[in-house]
């Protein structure tokens, strides 16, 4: 049996990338493309340790990955300039503004998180 909850909640604050909108995959394949060019990894491999490491901007996931590298500086701005375009092109899908509008109307606050 589910328990009520005994505060009310007042506020939301959803993470865009990823959550909001769809676009892990794109920067994942930006971010493979990258690090093979600049490590010379593999992409399936660069592609997975992207993933493994998100959560955290792309220079922190590099230094995790190739811990104080001369390459992670030009890398990282190599990525933050061509994820732009999958950036700007994402779009909500319906079902998930739908969600929102429905919060909305429930008298929730919405907030948006994002590091872009």
């Amino acid at each position: 049996m589910a328990r009520h909850l005994k505060h009310r909640i007042d506020l939301i604050i959803f993470d865009l990338d990823g959550t909001l909108i769809p676009t892990m995959q794109g920067f994942a394949k930006i971010a493979a493309d990258v690090i093979h060019e600049h490590f010379q990894w593999d992409r399936s491999r660069a592609h997975e340790a992207y993933l493994q490491t998100s959560g955290i901007p792309f220079f922190q996931q590099l230094e995790c990955l190739f811990p104080q590298d001369a390459c992670n500086s030009t890398a990282s701005e190599e990525f933050e300039r061509k994820k732009r375009a999958v950036l700007f092109a994402a779009r909500i899908p319906s079902g998930t503004r739908r969600t929102l509008h429905h919060l909305k109307r429930r008298g929730m606050l919405l907030a948006i998180s994002s590091n872009n």
